[in-house]
């Protein structure tokens, strides 16, 4: 299988009823009280975690991160490309230094604050290699995980138009992309993380 096929099959897949958070306040409030829309409606895509709260790889518990994801067929395939736009804003990110160009600029400021939330919002195309690619910040429940833990940064999402995302939960996950994941969880363990 390839993530190609793990991606259609993930379309394809029943859509479980999931229901919404009303634990979380502020802007991530909209973003999971729109859960069950999500899970019923949103496009399945391929997303990149770049950013993460600490809890989230422990599976202390569920937390906020950002990711980034395309609408773009051609990460259908390759959702380890998005690695290299996502690895350019984590750098950013903790950059002490403003950048000079306007695009690094403006996305280094959107994302400088880890308590600054956003939605769908484009990453500048200088720094996508001209694909288009949003960055979104998403509410991660660790009940939704397979591991009950972040292991990878790669993982499907549900995304709908207004740039609100949400993982897929891992109950719909076909068995390839679980045993990746499985993988994984046992590299991190193997290596002291």
């Amino acid at each position: 299988m390839t993530y190609l096929d793990a991606i259609r099959e993930l379309r394809e897949a029943p859509r479980p009823a999931v229901a919404p958070l009303t634990e979380v306040q502020g802007a991530l409030g909209e973003q999971v009280r729109r859960r069950p829309t999500l899970a019923a409606q949103g496009e399945v895509r391929w997303g990149f975690v770049f950013m993460a709260n600490d809890a989230l790889w422990t599976g202390k518990r569920s937390a906020p991160a950002a990711v980034i994801y395309s609408r773009d067929p051609w990460f259908d395939r390759y959702p380890h490309e998005l690695a290299n736009t996502g690895d350019r804003l984590l750098d950013l990110f903790g950059s002490t230094h403003r950048p000079v160009a306007p695009h690094a600029r403006y996305t280094s400021d959107l994302h400088r604050s880890g308590h600054v939330r956003s939605f769908g919002q484009p990453i500048p195309a200088e720094m996508t290699g001209g694909r288009v690619v949003c960055s979104s910040s998403v509410w991660v429940r660790l009940s939704d995980l397979p591991s009950r833990r972040l292991v990878s940064r790669v993982l499907p999402l549900w995304v709908d138009g207004d740039g609100y995302v949400m993982p897929v939960v891992g109950s719909v996950w076909p068995q390839w992309v679980l045993d990746r994941w499985a993988a994984s969880d046992s590299d991190a363990s193997t290596d002291g993380s």
